[in-house]
């Protein structure tokens, strides 16, 4: 009784066929693991960016809206300790084409740095500018008698 081992008669798949299978699919997951690593880093830092970013934006208002504005340097620590704000008040000098110059009229720049271990600064994040006339938020007090 010989048995017929043609091609025919031999059904499913070798070892090597189903080893090639099993690599091409470990490979094609272990790329979609890497890709989705990567989208889920990438989505941390620009959440990371977007939250400096309200941050100079609130800070900066908070200086723009003050009607008590001064020239200076001014620093504030993020809550983590992991960013430092540093915001710095300058007068302009402004003259128009008649020669007057404009009083009460500064800039207001804010950037972010990001901290290394040690308390030294890294290098600027994000920095957010604008020019202030002062004399807008000021209101006069009005007595009634």
């Amino acid at each position: 009784m010989d048995r017929d081992y043609s091609l025919r008669s031999v059904y499913g798949f070798t070892l090597l066929e189903v080893m090639l299978a099993i690599a091409i699919f470990t490979t094609a997951g272990v790329g979609l693991l890497h890709a989705l690593n990567i989208i889920g880093l990438a989505t941390n830092e620009a959440a990371e960016q977007h939250r400096v970013e309200q941050r100079l934006k609130s800070l900066l208002n908070e200086y723009c809206f003050n009607p008590d504005l001064k020239a200076g340097a001014y620093k504030h620590e993020d809550i983590d300790r992991e960013y430092l704000f540093e915001v710095e008040v300058s007068l302009l000098d402004l003259v128009n084409d008649e020669g007057q110059s404009l009083e009460d009229m500064y800039t207001v720049a804010c950037r972010a740095l990001l901290k290394k271990p040690g308390n030294r600064t890294k290098g600027e994040v994000a920095r957010v500018e604008r020019y202030v006339y002062r004399g807008l938020w000021k209101t006069e007090r009005r007595t009634t008698q």
